[in-house]
């Protein structure tokens, strides 16, 4: 399905709200553990020391075109 998606030009984003942060054993993503690069990664999860947090991750492509936008504000 990842090769298809990207023969079209689609974005690939994997969810990892359950399967995120090293629960797949071996690796820290399941993107990982099956063998694809996603485009976006998005995760919710008391990660920062039991405070719920929402965490995306995206290619640099991806953020430029955001910010581009004007619609988001991103804080650093």
């Amino acid at each position: 399905m990842h090769a298809l998606t990207k023969k079209y030009g689609g974005l690939v984003i994997s969810d990892e709200v359950q399967s995120g942060l090293g629960r797949n054993g071996k690796t820290f993503f399941a993107c990982e553990y099956n063998g694809f690069e996603p485009d976006i990664i998005t995760m919710g999860k008391g990660i920062g020391n039991g405070i719920p947090l929402g965490v995306v991750l995206a290619t640099e492509d991806i953020f430029e075109s955001l910010l581009k936008t004007n619609k988001f504000i991103f804080h650093t």
